[in-house]
């Protein structure tokens, strides 16, 4: 819980850096952060959540900690003999010890010259990306894309034209581009001239033709 308001969760936004003890932070910062958490100046250690949260909150870190098999009544049972001062001297202790090699271990590889997380990086990016290739492709076959051509120069253009189902193919030249618009034209008029034929001839008939 927070070392100012032990009430609250121990959290990265809260406003007071104080609150809150992070894996990076050295062995001095730790000692600062425990020895300003907040208590109270009952006498004694004992372990109440209600009406001792401070004091209780620091037993509550030493067990974890420690990774203590005892209770948080026991742990404040064997240690109701020391001041706050001791007790906070205690945790800070046991808190620098569990955290010992963690920040070394980051600070390591956060180095410029350190590549294990560009590496890791670059196999998860190479992973994903044989994954989503295949599901891609898998896409692309149901939607009816299965024919696209990308260009395979840098700088070739990509033309357009219209297909049926509101699906669009891609071609690398223009006069197929073009010749796939007119048959498309084509088979609209002769799909509106068979409606026709077949439900009569209404008000007005509109073919519109789109460009590539």
């Amino acid at each position: 819980m927070s070392l100012k308001e032990p009430q609250l969760k121990m959290s990265k936004s809260h406003a007071d850096p104080k609150s809150r003890i992070l894996i990076t932070d050295t062995e001095e910062d730790i000692n600062t952060k425990i020895k300003e958490a907040l208590t109270d100046s009952e006498p004694g250690i004992t372990y109440d959540p209600k009406s001792r949260p401070g004091v209780s909150n620091l037993l509550e870190i030493l067990k974890h900690t420690t990774q203590s098999p005892s209770s948080c009544e026991e742990l404040a049972h064997d240690l109701s003999g020391l001041t706050m001062r001791q007790l906070k001297e205690h945790v800070s202790q046991a808190v620098t010890k569990c955290l010992s090699g963690i920040r070394e271990s980051y600070l390591e590889l956060m180095l410029p010259t350190n590549k294990t997380i560009t590496m890791a990086r670059e196999a998860g990016r190479l992973k994903a990306s044989g994954r989503a290739g295949s599901t891609m492709k898998t896409v692309r076959e149901h939607v009816g894309l299965q024919d696209v051509q990308w260009p395979s120069r840098k700088g070739e253009q990509v033309y357009l034209a219209p297909r049926r189902n509101l699906f669009r193919k891609y071609f690398t030249s223009a006069d197929e581009a073009k010749q796939r618009r007119e048959e498309a034209e084509v088979e609209a008029e002769a799909e509106v001239k068979a409606k026709v034929k077949e439900e009569g001839s209404p008000s007005y008939i509109r073919l519109d033709k789109e460009a590539v």
